[in-house]
């Protein structure tokens, strides 16, 4: 006998509620359980860009020659635990052992790929919730301070180009003041990637999602969950402070307290 329990989402952020839609879309029967307001989490006050042009990985061929400055530079970003650095060395390895050109260009194209459909997957979302007018589509634009910064880059820029076609076009110092005057004759050089586009308030957009979630016939549950446990093969039992429910599946969208 087929189970006719819901399936439940665990978290109403951006990530918690996309996956509640696009499961009701598909035909199933979906909760959606948040502890405080939907999209009140990390979802808020997030820059939420659509990053389809975020396909470079951090461990990059360069990364290497970088490393010892990264650790040792007093004005560096990169901070280190000593102490822990034991405990780092099996993720560390393989963190560097990806540094190979090869490794960052099938990790780059495999994400490129990913973010292409994350991108049409979201504005359908986005549409089917009647949000449009929270889009901002006013591109990307990367700048470098330096032809060495710029000339040091020049493989992810390729990679990009590659990825990316026609909608990311290179500028030089005097049209990056034409795009943005604020940083007129700061930069030497820089693109732009046309398409690029973000949420101008991402929790509003989440909590009209979930409008349109409870519209389209989904539940909407204000509880704190504290214990997931099987009933039996093909059930689990969800504990809250509110009451219990059960599941056929969960979805686990909790973001840091996942």
């Amino acid at each position: 006998m087929e189970n006719s329990d819901p399936i439940v989402v665990i978290g109403a952020g951006m990530v918690g509620v996309s996956c509640a839609l696009h499961l009701q879309r598909t035909g199933c029967r979906v909760i959606l359980i948040e502890r405080n307001t939907p999209g009140s989490g990390t979802t808020y006050g997030n820059a939420c860009t659509i990053a389809r042009f975020g396909c470079i990985p951090l461990n990059q061929p360069q990364l290497l020659r970088q490393l010892p400055r990264l650790l040792l530079g007093r004005r560096q970003p990169l901070s280190v635990s000593w102490s822990y650095l034991p405990k780092m060395i099996p993720w560390l390895w393989q963190f560097l052992r990806h540094c190979q050109p090869h490794h960052s260009r099938a990790i780059s194209q495999a994400l490129a790929s990913l973010l292409r459909h994350a991108e049409d997957e979201a504005l359908e979302l986005f549409r089917a919730a009647r949000a449009e007018h929270l889009l901002a589509r006013q591109g990307f634009l990367s700048v470098y301070s330096t032809t060495l910064s710029y000339q040091n880059d020049q493989t992810n820029r390729q990679l990009r180009q590659q990825l990316l076609g026609n909608d990311l076009v290179e500028l030089d110092q005097g049209e990056i003041g034409e795009l943005e005057p604020a940083l007129a004759g700061r930069f030497q050089h820089g693109y732009v990637y046309s398409q690029g586009f973000h949420l101008m308030d991402p929790q509003q957009m989440t909590q009209e999602m979930v409008e349109q979630f409870c519209r389209d016939g989904g539940t909407l549950i204000c509880d704190d969950l504290h214990r997931i446990e099987h009933e039996s093969k093909d059930q689990l039992k969800l504990s809250g402070k509110q009451a219990t429910y059960t599941a056929s599946q969960v979805v686990i969208a909790a973001g840091a307290w996942s």
